[in-house]
């Protein structure tokens, strides 16, 4: 698509096409995607690829943009662009030319933007840095070096080589901050350990317990957050536990649990974890599993179980590792029988397989078998759950005419449709009937027995034999057969044999107390404006109320065929058990009480009950801040600040109203921040009447009736209510799109609407890069001193200590590499799925509007309005 043409408008037949159409196709999910294995998916190098497309398509943006601020301050465009710079490198000849510097001498492609942006700083700062270059100094030490010079401290103190990039910065910034140095200031010292003695002193707490050579960065890091907390420590019990036993300690002593008996025995960081947690959660039957040989995972699976009140004894077992443990406790919650694969011998996968056949209720003993693998039983469990067993034959006839001729001679004849000739061994013609005859669901069999010429008797062996020849080996009559041969029941069809079909138990369900609903649906009036004032946010539980029972599934039976042949029942499948917290299971495993009054919310399978506070109508500022839910009952008088770790709910009118809420924030009648902006900030959705005179922040979505002169950030979408819903004024970005009848004003009113990849995310994704160059830069010191030591003869203590630390510190950059890698691909998806987002005009967009989709602006010049709407989008 050309870029000239991005974005474009969609006129009102390709609204209804593209927007109403696309609507009524969304909304179903696949209920079982792990499992699916005909559904069409894009393999990882299609994804990656349409990711960095995106990525290079916003950035092709910025990069345009960049290009453009450097013609406004004067740069020659042509010649920036013949030298053909990356964004970053870019963007340092356009800081050069804001400040004013000659960016001639760094612009250059084949110029690190490192190295770019230490040559515009030194012309900036009027600082000669070309002294230190010709000695040698690598670019972090001059960096650090320059920065002290410009700071007018005694940069002295660390212009040594000795001192890696790094290690100048702590010495710096100590000397910057007015600290002793003379602490840390060693180069024996790594910069971790360095960072960490510095800290020490800006915190002023004694740092002579760590502060020793022989110390870790890590384990100083976790002694100066437990000193900070209050937790003295002795340089030994630093020296003889780990930094994740330090950090535990410190755990332990902020939530007031005394851990050092297990300390003293020996028990590790995710054992500590284990145990606190645990006493956190007051699980008194823990403590009898506790054994300093079972493994911190392990003891975890343990106390979920117990947390969730599963009969662990099933699992707790050192036999079984955590892996194990983790199917058979998924398997007690999903209320399964878990003795069909909680055996040691069995593989984690093997068992995952089982436990997901037993929860959609097949028959796992067709593929339980250890000898299978993992895989092959996931094969097998997939074409089980799509009915593609064998199953019995449709229909089943057979003859007997061949024994019964052995026994007479010949045939009785009998006029029969389903008569055929045949020659017999002495070449004369004779009739072949079907005396035994099965039903296609092979739970009956009906014999007629055939009129003996010779005049011999039939026997019930005989009859048997021939059953048993047919394979029809139960549910046989042998009064029946017997009256047939006694009697000379001749040439009559009876039922001789029959089985018993399956039967279907049904699913397990919970009854609730109550209302689950929440919240409760949006009224809209005539005009599609939405109405909160009757919508229901939560529901109040006292303690010890009963929230729900369960309701076990009722199995169902197998069948058995008259060849034996087991028809498999279907058994009623069970819920799993309700997770969340606010409440406890009873001893009968089905009933569920409040622990706690509150607001209870059942959200995504978890019920919640988080404390609640009512707050009546006042005219006095609030300045709340509370553990759970806020509900204002009246009207939020200016000035006041509410600070929730759950939703926060407003019946009344709030104005110039700090809210700051983990949750949702609800404003009944509409919200105004005044002159000075408040700030809103919501974890989860923002609904209100209107929204006016805000800084907005929300981790999800923002519904609405209007809203007027806000800065909003949003990562989810907006949508505005009404026939008149209008976005005027401000700036609204937004991560995954924006719906309004109206935006702008017929007053020319500035309005920014942004939408996909927003500024904001560039920025991040660009300062995490420049993190990775550094991190890369920093890596490559380090190996250099790596090498250097290697080569060196290293002898005396103190040289191996400081090759010790070096290989940490590679390892410590290594790691920090990963994080700042795995971020940048988090971000890079997270683009990829916003691209394409668009704005709706349901009915009219005013001049004067500035849209801006994935980067790319266009202002609207002209009003235009639509009956069917306008779609903005690339």
């Amino acid at each position: 698509m050309d870029k000239e043409r991005l974005p474009r408008d969609l006129t009102t037949e390709e609204f209804y096409k593209n927007y109403l159409g696309a609507a009524g196709q969304e909304g179903e999910d696949d209920p079982n995607p792990a499992d699916s294995v005909d559904a069409p998916h894009d393999s990882e190098e299609d994804e990656q690829i349409k990711t960095q497309k995106a990525l290079e398509e916003v950035q092709a943006i910025e990069y345009e943009k960049e290009l453009s601020l450097c013609e406004k301050l004067g740069g020659d465009i042509d010649n920036i662009r013949s030298k053909k710079l990356d964004y970053n490198q870019l963007v340092e000849v356009r800081k050069g030319l804001e400040s004013g510097v000659d960016v001639s001498r760094y612009m250059n492609s084949s110029m690190p933007w490192m190295l770019m942006e230490e040559l515009r700083l030194e012309m900036e700062q009027n600082i000669d840095m070309t002294k230190f270059r010709k000695d040698g100094y690598d670019l972090s030490q001059i960096y650090e070096i320059r920065q002290g010079l410009y700071s007018g401290i005694n940069a002295a103190e660390y212009i040594k080589k000795d001192y890696l990039g790094p290690q100048m910065r702590q010495i710096r910034l100590g000397l910057e901050a007015g600290l002793p140095i003379v602490f840390y200031k060693d180069p024996l010292y790594d910069a971790e350990q360095m960072q960490e003695i510095r800290l020490g002193l800006v915190d002023n707490i004694d740092i002579s317990a760590y502060a020793k050579f022989a110390i870790p960065a890590m384990k100083m890091r976790e002694a100066r957050e437990c000193m900070k907390s209050g937790l003295n420590l002795t340089t030994e019990e630093i020296k003889n536990n780990s930094a994740g036993v330090l950090r535990a300690m410190k755990h332990a002593h902020t939530s007031q649990i005394d851990i050092s008996e297990y300390v003293r025995q020996g028990y590790d960081e995710d054992q500590l974890e284990q145990i606190i947690a645990a006493r956190e959660e007051h699980l008194d039957d823990f403590d009898k599993y506790l054994n300093v040989e079972i493994r911190g995972e392990n003891l975890r699976e343990i106390r979920i179980g117990l947390k969730e009140g599963l009969d662990v004894s099933l699992y707790a077992d050192h036999e079984f590792n955590w892996h194990q443990m983790r199917e058979i406790r998924k398997g007690l919650e999903n209320r399964i029988d878990v003795s069909v694969y909680a055996k040691p011998l069995y593989q984690p996968r093997q068992m995952h397989e089982i436990r997901k056949g037993l929860e959609a209720g097949i028959d796992v003993s067709k593929y339980s078998s250890m000898i299978n693998s993992a895989m092959d039983m996931k094969t097998i469990r997939l074409r089980l759950q799509k009915g593609e067993d064998a199953g019995v034959a449709n229909s089943i006839s057979l003859r007997l005419e061949d024994d019964i001729e052995r026994r007479d001679g010949h045939i009785a004849e009998e006029d029969s449709s389903s008569s055929s000739k045949y020659k017999s061994f002495d070449g004369t013609e004779k009739e072949k009937r079907h005396f035994l005859q099965m039903t296609p669901d092979g739970l009956k069999a009906y014999l007629t027995l055939p009129r003996l010429k010779s005049g011999r008797l039939y026997t019930l062996d005989f009859v048997l034999e021939l059953l048993a020849k047919a394979n029809i080996t139960f549910g046989i009559k042998k009064d029946v057969i017997k009256d047939m041969i006694t009697n000379e029941k001749y040439e009559e069809k009876k039922l001789i044999a029959e089985g018993y079909g399956p039967t279907f138990g049904k699913d397990g369900y919970y009854e609730f107390f109550f209302d689950r609903k929440i919240p409760t649906d949006i009224e809209y009036t005539q005009d599609g404006s939405a109405n909160f004032d009757n919508v229901r946010y939560f529901a109040t539980v006292n303690v010890g109320d009963k929230l729900a029972v369960y309701h076990p599934a009722i199995h169902g039976s197998d069948g058995k065929t008259i060849k034996n042949i087991t028809l498999p029942g279907k058994n009623g499948r069970d819920l799993p058990i309700i997770k969340g917290r606010g409440f406890m299971i009873m001893p009968d495993h089905k009933t569920f009480c409040a622990t706690v009054s509150g607001a209870v919310r059942f959200t995504d399978g978890e019920m919640i009950i988080s404390p609640l506070k009512v707050v009546e109508s006042t005219r006095k500022p609030l300045n709340v801040d509370f553990v759970g839910t806020v509900w204002v009952k009246g009207e939020v008088p200016s000035r006041s600040v509410i600070r929730a770790k759950g939703d926060v709910i407003i019946d009344g009118y709030a104005e110039g109203t700090t809210i700051e809420a983990d949750g949702d924030i609800v404003f009944r009648s509409g919200c105004n921040g005044l002159e000075d902006m408040a700030k809103i900030s919501a974890g989860g959705n923002i609904y209100a009447r209107y929204l006016q005179n805000l800084n907005i922040t929300t981790h999800k979505s923002i519904f609405c009736n209007g809203i007027v002169n806000c800065k909003a950030d949003v990562r989810g979408s907006v949508m505005v209510f009404g026939e008149e819903g209008s976005i005027i004024g401000g700036d609204v970005a937004t991560q995954m799109g924006v719906s309004a009848a109206r935006i702008g004003s017929e007053s020319d009113i500035r309005t920014i609407v942004r939408v996909g990849v927003t500024s904001e995310l560039l920025y991040n994704f660009n300062e995490n890069k420049k993190a990775i160059d550094i991190t890369k830069a920093e890596l490559e010191t380090l190996h250099k001193e790596q090498k250097r030591i290697v080569t060196a003869n290293v002898n005396s203590r103190e040289q191996l200590q400081w090759k010790i630390k070096i290989n940490m510190a590679v390892s410590t950059k290594e790691k920090e590499l990963m994080s700042y890698e795995e971020k940048m691909t988090m971000m890079a998806e997270q683009m990829n799925k916003v691209r394409g987002a668009s704005i709706t005009a349901r009915s009219i967009i005013y001049a004067g509007v500035l849209l801006i989709i994935d980067g790319k602006q266009l202002e609207i010049n002209t009003t235009r309005e639509e009956k069917g709407g306008i779609i903005y989008k690339k």
